[in-house]
């Protein structure tokens, strides 16, 4: 019988020789599933891509459709801007006729495009401003019974700017403004 001195000191390709893998265990039906998990894996994998895909899709509409906003805001922003400096430039002036005086003259309407500082990523037109109606307001007929017909009438004037984006949106907005003017002006 060999003793435990003698099977340690034998060369380690002798040891290695001696030694065989254990037969490995299959249960009933494991022969049919090799590969499984690599066919599942890979459908997980395009499930995954058309996803991420569909999402980085979504994202860029989403973008597109924010960009597509903000310029119009802006857009609206500048006309409102336009709209208001030529109500304001105009103070005092408004009167029955005075959108017929030559540009210059005194009671003239003010251009007001060369005013504005404000204008982001677009352009503004000057504001366009008609007399649309002049005339006894719609309650005359109880000023006629006192005697004072002729004592006030309506000035009626219609303001529109025009803004245009830089991406080629145009906005236009519009203010109407009615006044009291003495009965003889118009």
């Amino acid at each position: 019988m060999p003793s435990l001195h003698d099977r340690t000191s034998a060369p380690v390709s002798h040891r290695m020789r001696d030694r065989r893998p254990a037969p490995t265990r299959r249960r009933p039906g494991m022969a049919h599933e090799r590969g499984a998990v690599l066919v599942i894996g890979l459908i997980m994998l395009g499930v995954m891509s058309l996803l991420v895909a569909s999402m980085i899709r979504t994202s860029i509409l989403e973008l597109r459709i924010g960009g597509a906003n903000q310029a119009a805001l802006e857009t609206f922003a500048n006309a409102e801007s336009a709209l208001l400096a030529s109500i304001a430039a105009n103070a005092g002036r408004w009167a029955p006729g005075f959108t017929n005086l030559p540009v210059g003259t005194a009671g003239a309407p003010v251009p007001v495009v060369p005013l504005l500082t404000t204008v982001q990523n677009g352009t503004v037109d000057e504001p366009v401003i008609r007399q649309i109606a002049c005339g006894n307001p719609a309650g005359a007929s109880s000023l006629a019974a006192i005697g004072q017909n002729n004592a006030v009438a309506i000035v009626v004037f219609d303001i529109v700017s025009t803004a245009r984006s830089l991406l080629g949106g145009v906005q236009r907005l519009g203010a109407g403004m009615e006044l009291q003017t003495p009965g003889e002006a118009c």
